[in-house]
C-alpha cells in the first residue's frame, strides 16, 4: 500500500469517528440527554469536550504521524521524538482555543450574535497576521530569512520532507515561507521557480483572494453555528456552537474549496509559463514537489481532492485559457479551521499525526 494512501485510510476512519462525536454530544445538547446541559456548562464542560476530542484522535495521530511514517522510512527520530513534538504542538493549539474560547464567552454574553461575529472576523486577521509564529510555536524549526524581490523570504528546516511552507501575513506585510530542504537539495532553476510562483500568487491577487474569501466563509459559517446553537454566552451552547461549525465547515470544503485550489495552481502555471519559463523546468519542479506528496487517490475524485496532477497541470498549460483561482485556498482554509475550534481539520491526511503541517497544510 503506497504511503498516502494509507494515511488516506487513516484519516477517513478518524474523521468518521470525530464526526460521530460532534453528531451525538450535538443531538444530546439539544435533547439535553440526562441534564448533560447543567453538567457540560462550565470552563470543565468545555475542558472535557477538547480533551475528548483529543482523546479521540490520538490513536490515529500515532498511527499516521509515528508508525506509518517509521514505516515508510520517513520518520527519523524515536517515539518520545515524536510525542513531544506532538504534545507541543496539541498544547500550543489548546492554549489558543482556550484564549479563542473566553473571549466568545466574554463578547457573547456582553453584545451577543453580533459580538461574535465580529470576533471571528478579528481573530482570523490575527492569525493571518501572525501565522508563520504560530507555526513554529507548533512545531521545531530552524530559521533563516533573506530579503527577496522586496519581501521577506524565509526558510523553513524540519526533518519532516513532507513540508512546503507557504505565504504569511496580512495583505501588504506578505512574507514568503520555504522550506530549507529545497533551496539545499534542489536545483537552482527549479528552486527559483517555486520561489516565483509565490511571488506571482501575491503580485496577482490569487493568494489575497483566497485568504478574504476563507476568511469571510468561516465567519458566515460560525455565526451561523452560533445562531443554532441559541444563547452565544453559555459554555453549554459553545460546544454546541462548535459542534455545528465542524460539520458546517466539514461540508463547506467539499467541492468549493478544492476547484478553488487547483484552479490557483493552474493559474500559477500559466503565470510562470509565460513569464517565458521552459516547461521542462517547470515540470521538473511538479515533478519534485510531487514526489514528496504523492497522490493518495480521494474519494469520489474532484470533489476532495485539492491538489491537480502533473497530467492535469500539463493539460490546462497547453489549452491557453486563462484560469483564475485562490492559490493555497485550501491551507489557508484548514489553518483557519484548526483554530476557530474545527475538531475535524487536524484528521486531514497530510495532516493526520504531523504537527509541522499544522501551520502550512500542504496542498500543491
Amino acid at each position: 500500500m503506497k504511503y498516502l494512501q494509507a494515511r488516506l485510510r487513516v484519516s477517513f476512519l478518524s474523521q468518521i469517528l470525530l464526526f460521530a462525536y460532534v453528531i451525538g454530544l450535538g443531538l444530546m445538547i439539544y435533547r439535553d440527554y440526562g441534564g448533560i446541559k447543567e453538567y457540560l456548562d462550565s470552563w470543565f464542560g468545555l475542558f472535557l469536550f477538547w480533551e475528548g476530542f483529543l482523546l479521540l484522535l490520538f490513536p490515529f495521530e500515532l498511527a499516521a504521524g509515528y508508525f506509518l511514517e517509521k514505516q515508510h522510512g520517513r520518520q527519523l527520530g524515536s517515539f518520545g521524538k515524536w510525542f513531544l513534538s506532538w504534545l507541543r504542538g496539541v498544547s500550543v493549539l489548546s492554549l489558543f482555543f482556550a484564549l479563542h474560547c473566553a473571549v466568545l464567552i466574554l463578547l457573547g454574553n456582553w453584545g451577543g450574535l453580533w459580538a461574535v461575529a465580529g470576533w471571528s472576523f478579528v481573530w482570523m486577521l490575527l492569525l493571518t497576521g501572525f501565522r508563520q509564529y504560530l507555526a513554529r510555536l507548533m512545531a521545531p524549526f530552524k530559521i533563516d530569512y533573506e530579503s527577496n524581490r522586496g519581501r521577506l523570504l524565509f526558510y523553513f528546516d524540519n526533518p519532516d520532507r513532507g513540508f512546503t511552507g507557504g505565504i504569511s501575513g496580512i495583505s501588504g506585510q506578505e512574507s514568503i515561507i520555504m522550506p530549507a530542504y529545497w533551496q539545499k537539495k534542489w536545483d537552482s532553476t527549479v528552486f527559483d521557480l517555486q520561489l516565483s510562483r509565490r511571488h506571482g500568487a501575491l503580485n496577482t491577487g490569487s493568494h489575497g483572494s483566497g485568504v478574504f474569501g476563507s476568511i469571510l466563509l468561516h465567519t458566515g459559517l460560525f455565526t451561523l453555528a452560533t445562531f443554532l446553537s441559541g444563547n452565544p454566552g453559555s459554555f453549554v451552547s459553545l460546544i454546541l456552537t462548535f459542534c455545528i461549525y465542524s460539520l458546517l465547515a466539514a461540508f463547506a470544503s467539499i467541492g468549493i474549496i478544492p476547484a478553488l485550489n487547483r484552479r490557483g495552481t493552474y493559474q500559477m502555471d500559466r503565470w510562470v509559463f509565460f513569464k517565458k519559463v521552459d516547461g521542462d523546468i517547470i515540470n521538473k519542479a511538479i515533478e519534485n514537489s510531487r514526489r514528496l506528496q504523492d497522490d493518495p487517490g480521494y474519494p469520489l475524485g474532484s470533489i476532495f481532492k485539492p491538489s491537480a496532477s502533473l497530467d492535469e497541470r500539463n493539460a490546462i498549460r497547453r489549452q491557453g485559457k486563462d484560469a483564475k483561482g485562490a492559490w493555497h485556498i485550501a491551507s489557508v482554509w484548514f489553518y483557519y479551521a484548526m483554530l476557530m475550534g474545527n475538531v475535524t481539520a487536524r484528521a486531514l491526511p497530510p495532516n493526520l499525526g504531523l504537527p509541522s503541517r499544522w501551520g502550512f497544510t500542504p496542498m500543491e
